[in-house]
């Protein structure tokens, strides 16, 4: 479970030449926590959606909205 995942504790391993993008932001965000000489958070967003697989829409909303600079939301 998410919760059981501590960054502090999860093995950097920089000697993989490609990762998932699941295992590429653990690590990342692991190698962050545990070697920063600043402040650092992890932020994980419910649901992230874009281009092609964006059955909501919301991707071509603000895409639509910034091409358009002078449309207000």
């Amino acid at each position: 479970m998410e919760r059981d995942f501590i960054l502090e504790d999860y093995k950097v391993n920089l000697d993989a030449d490609d990762y998932a993008y699941d295992e590429g932001k653990r690590q990342a965000e692991a190698y962050f926590f545990q070697h920063a000489a600043f402040p650092v958070v992890a932020v994980r967003v419910a649901m992230v959606v874009s281009g092609n697989d964006d059955f909501t829409g919301r991707f071509d909303f603000y895409v639509g909205h910034v091409a358009n600079i002078g449309t207000a939301f």
